[in-house]
């Protein structure tokens, strides 16, 4: 298993774990592989060929092409340091026993009446078994009713549930945090503890590939460390996508070694240096708390592009953006807010329409309070 393994996409790092295998086991994986490939459901690329045009070939070509002019410099910076990865990178080797590796894997044959449901349903048996700790890292958290009366289950009988999420900025996917906000509060009334990572998490560093420095971090590993006895890895997510549209599969491995790791290593990140640890304050409401400080609106990256004659405030469907850098609100209905653009002008002209936003967005914030 190496780890870290971070991949730095244009402005942001995203923090992500692999685990390599081979001997018998590569054989099952293998038969996943094998039956997408042969089922009726996958499509030889040659069958759209009529579809495609002349002028569209000349245009993925000419994109490739300029694609690969933009990234050879970096590759070459990446590989003439080379010789500096292994102390980026750590790794371990485990031998595993046969009786101890499983793989779930959903079937490619979708209908009404067959549902990508396998891994979930496999995931939930593997949760269920847990006895004392569970150490859970997704990016994409959205849970239901039924998840929170089983979550508030697991810590009735003993289990400490901790799970590390993307918070709202360091989340690419925006509507899947806006799931979040609707449970967000009951999830942690039942006891989960749950952590959001920081986009200037202390180890941003560790998962960033020289000379590459991205503007923020973001998650997209997925594992789930049980009782840090066995753990489960693969491509789910918890989130309704991941339950009952994608096709996911993933690995079970029953190893004390491998779940110490990998619990060790999603921990590590829910420092509150490195993640928000998202409670219920003495006036009922959530709080987000870090090393530093603790706020009241979940952490937002900024949405203002600010110069001294320029800044631009931008509001989106059913979500209202703060510009001023204190987060984003929970709007409880659909509301669209026009775009505010400051064009050029003398500095004292900005400030005074600064202030006139800020008066407008405060008008606004009864919109923008926590579900409770």
């Amino acid at each position: 298993m190496g780890t870290p393994g971070g991949l730095v996409l244009h402005i942001g790092a995203h923090i992500d774990y692999d685990i390599l295998l081979s001997g018998a086991e590569v054989s099952d994986l293998a038969l996943v592989f094998e039956t997408y490939w042969k089922s009726p459901s996958s499509v030889s690329g040659a069958a759209f060929d009529e579809s495609v045009s002349d002028n569209d070939l000349a245009a993925v070509r000419a994109l490739v092409a300029e694609e690969l002019e933009k990234g050879t410099q970096i590759l070459a910076t990446v590989l003439a340091e080379e010789g500096a990865w292994e102390h980026r990178v750590g790794s371990i080797s485990i031998p595993l026993n046969e009786d101890t590796f499983s793989v779930v894997a959903d079937t490619p044959e979708i209908s009404k009446d067959a549902q990508p449901t396998q891994v979930i349903e496999s995931l939930r048996t593997v949760v269920d078994s847990a006895q004392r700790d569970m150490v859970v890292v997704t990016p994409f958290f959205v849970p239901n009713e039924n998840d929170v009366e089983w979550y508030q289950r697991m810590v009735d009988r003993g289990v400490r549930v901790r799970i590390l999420t993307n918070s709202l900025a360091s989340n690419q996917g925006t509507i899947s945090n806006s799931g979040l906000n609707k449970q967000r509060f009951d999830v942690v009334k039942a006891g989960v503890e749950l952590h959001e990572l920081r986009t200037d998490a202390a180890d941003k560093a560790r998962w960033e590939t020289p000379p590459q420095v991205a503007r923020y971090l973001g998650l997209h590993a997925k594992f789930y460390a049980i009782d840090r006895e066995r753990v489960f890895l693969g491509s789910v997510n918890l989130d309704p996508r991941s339950k009952f549209v994608n096709t996911e599969m993933g690995v079970l491995i029953e190893n004390t070694q491998l779940a110490e790791v990998t619990a060790d290593a999603i921990t590590r990140l829910m420092t509150p240096d490195n993640a928000w640890r998202v409670e219920i304050g003495t006036d009922g409401r959530l709080q987000w708390r870090s090393d530093t400080e603790i706020v009241r609106r979940q952490p937002a990256r900024g949405t203002v592009n600010a110069s001294p004659t320029r800044f631009t405030v931008c509001c989106r469907f059913g979500t209202t953006y703060d510009p001023f850098g204190r987060g984003l609100g929970d709007v409880r209905g659909p509301h669209l807010r026009p775009a505010v653009r400051l064009e050029e002008g003398d500095e004292s002209e900005v400030d005074q329409r600064r202030q006139k936003v800020e008066q407008q967005t405060e008008a606004w914030r009864p919109a923008c309070g926590q579900r409770r």
